[in-house]
């Protein structure tokens, strides 16, 4: 028996548009080429189903650059349950999440569960679970650390509207989980490091979307760069963020803003790429989160 036997698990939402996969592959493919064990769990179960009804019926027609792991994820508890099988008892679980939310207590439940499961010796498996993107009360090192990993990151986008004399508008999902408010929190820094012409909003929860074209206006701007604050642009930015009708840019438009669209995740950013990287290497190396 081999006590170390160490698998990566990277867990993310996911997405059934293709296009929006690219970030995830980005940073699965780098991890993978790294460390043999790496595997790709996506939580909601119809992204699954999505994704492999969709590889069946044009697989054929499938961007190459998409590796097969992404059609064939599989749950984190089914993944859990093969390592198990395997004999894999170094298990470190990576989020792809963009703060402590609902679906990261999701995944630390599991992980709390599962954890107490013994194996025929009674021995149980070392179970570790990463930091989502923004950092999370609950790991020894300080939240606001990653928060400011974050907010030196996204300089590019900054520089990007100051240059178009406009302002930076992020849009993220949110929820109704109170760690919701850390997207308030990036605001309060991004315009620490920046100057005031930054702006959350959240499609669900606390900063409040619909409260954007007030906030804007009342400093006087006209123009606007809208980006999604999510590790991919998919379903939510398609329809919710950029959509024609009942969407964070008709609710724009509607108060005569300019709007430039960048519909890219963060996930597609090197710069966030790295941040995830080096989360991944700290979590395999030394055990920390």
């Amino acid at each position: 028996m081999n006590m170390n036997k160490k698998a990566l698990i990277l867990v993310a939402f996911g997405t059934a548009d293709i296009n929006a996969l690219r970030g995830i592959c980005n940073i699965f493919e780098v991890i993978k080429e790294r460390h043999y064990n790496t595997f790709l769990s996506f939580t909601a179960n119809y992204v699954r189903k999505n994704l492999k009804d969709l590889y069946e019926k044009e697989k054929n027609q499938i961007n190459r650059e998409i590796p097969n792991e992404v059609f064939e994820a599989k749950g984190l508890i089914h993944i859990l349950g093969e390592c198990f099988d395997s004999d894999f008892y170094d298990l470190r679980i990576q989020p792809l999440f963009i703060f402590h939310g609902k679906e990261y207590e999701g995944i630390k439940s599991t992980v709390e569960q599962i954890s107490q499961i013994k194996d025929k010796d009674s021995f149980r498996r070392r179970i570790i679970l990463g930091r989502p993107l923004l950092g999370t009360n609950l790991s020894k090192k300080y939240y606001r650390e990653d928060l400011m990993e974050v907010v030196e990151a996204l300089g590019d986008d900054v520089y990007l509207a100051k240059s178009k004399n406009a302002c930076l508008v992020y849009v993220g999902h949110g929820n109704d989980n109170y760690a919701s408010s850390s997207y308030a929190e990036m605001e309060y820094y991004m315009r620490k490091r920046y100057g005031d012409m930054i702006f959350f909003g959240n499609i669900k929860g606390f900063p409040f979307a619909e409260d954007l074209p007030k906030r804007i206006k009342e400093k006087n701007f006209s123009r606007i760069i809208l980006k999604p604050f999510m590790l991919v642009a998919g379903g939510h930015a398609v329809k919710d963020i950029f959509g024609e009708k009942e969407s964070i840019k008709a609710l724009l438009k509607e108060e005569g803003l300019d709007i430039y669209e960048i519909n890219r995740g963060l996930a597609e950013e090197n710069k966030i790429i790295n941040i995830f990287i080096k989360r991944i290497e700290e979590l395999l190396s030394g055990g920390e989160f």
